[in-house]
């Protein structure tokens, strides 16, 4: 604006003063910037910015474990006795190695004495209500034996007829010619339970 001469010489000095304060109003080195922030100093003092809200690194909280063991069963030990025999519904042939066992078969199976020395004399049951005699006793001598010695098989069938317990037993004192049997070897008795 050109008023006069007098007025001119006074402008243009303020103008040149309102040019150098614009000119300073940028950012300094450490001066505030154009809208009034001013850095900060960062950590240590290095003169780097620092965030007005550090990021902190999240560090998910551990869930708990939980190991399910499985319980072990309970082994069922099922305790044999040796000397006991279970055919259930079948027939059954008993010898010598059942001599002192039970055996256990169902009502209507047959069970054969089957004694190999032709000195044994089978007495027959204990119960013939229980176990019931359908044979008579069979001597049947071996062959290419030594006389004397009884060779061969005594052999006698019975039915199994009710529920219950009886004794097949069978007898002898002489274990070869002219030769006594031990105690041991005089007596044979098997159980028979039957079962339905």
């Amino acid at each position: 604006m050109w008023c006069g001469p007098g007025q001119r010489l006074f402008v243009m000095p303020l103008a040149i003063c309102l040019a150098a304060l614009v000119g300073c109003g940028g950012s300094g080195s450490n001066g505030a910037d154009v809208l009034g922030t001013q850095e900060s100093p960062g950590p240590l003092g290095t003169g780097s910015p620092s965030p007005s809200h550090p990021a902190t690194p999240s560090t998910p909280t551990p869930l708990p474990t939980t190991i399910t063991t499985p319980t072990p069963r309970a082994s069922s030990t099922v305790t044999v006795d040796p000397s006991t025999t279970h055919v259930a519904g079948a027939d059954r042939t008993v010898t010598e190695r059942d001599n002192g066992a039970t055996v256990v078969v169902s009502r209507g199976a047959h069970i054969t004495v089957l004694l190999h020395n032709t000195y044994w004399s089978i007495d027959g049951s204990s119960d013939p209500d229980v176990v019931r005699s359908v044979s008579t006793e069979t001597h049947r001598p071996g062959s290419n034996c030594v006389p004397g010695v009884g060779c061969g098989t005594v052999e006698q069938t019975f039915a199994a007829i009710a529920v219950g317990a009886a004794h097949l037993v069978a007898s002898r004192s002489v274990c070869g010619e002219a030769m006594a049997c031990r105690p041991d070897q005089r007596r044979y008795d098997v159980v028979i339970r039957v079962v339905t």
